[in-house]
């Protein structure tokens, strides 16, 4: 399977109070619809086009953020992805949507190509927003000078 597009639909990022501690914070991946797409790539290629909603939401609760009650803030992130595969594959992961399904491997690959596209979209809102980052910063620190001892 090869991501060969990409585009959003909606961006929103919402405040709603000031954050006085640092809230629970929640990230909703749904995939919303599956779909072959003629793209006309390939003739021996299928390209399937999913939707998606990916939601990060700010609560004092995780109870709250699950339900999206009483939220401090949320990001929200709907598109489209498209993919290339084979027409086995096609095949087996449009069988298991009829069942309003998806593979755990498709699911994870689905996934990871979300965290790679949104995250750093996600860091920027937060930012402008004011909201607490949803995933650790990696941070720089100096190594501590080791200190020999003389016997």
């Amino acid at each position: 399977m090869q991501l060969i597009g990409f585009n959003y639909t909606k961006i929103e990022g919402i405040r709603n109070k000031d954050i006085d501690k640092i809230p629970s914070i929640n990230t909703d991946v749904q995939f919303i619809k599956i779909e072959k797409e003629n793209v006309g790539i390939t003739m021996e290629q299928e390209t399937m086009k999913v939707s998606f909603s990916y939601i990060i939401t700010y609560a004092e609760t995780i109870e709250e953020a699950q339900k999206k009650e009483n939220l401090q803030g949320s990001i929200t992130f709907n598109g489209n992805m498209i993919l290339a595969m084979t027409k086995d594959e096609a095949a087996k992961i449009m069988k298991d949507w009829k069942k309003e399904q998806i593979n755990v491997e498709v699911k994870a690959a689905l996934i990871n190509i979300l965290i790679r596209k949104c995250t750093a979209k996600a860091i920027q809102l937060e930012e402008d927003l004011h909201l607490p980052f949803h995933v650790p910063l990696p941070l720089v620190q100096p190594q501590s000078q080791k200190k020999e001892v003389d016997i």
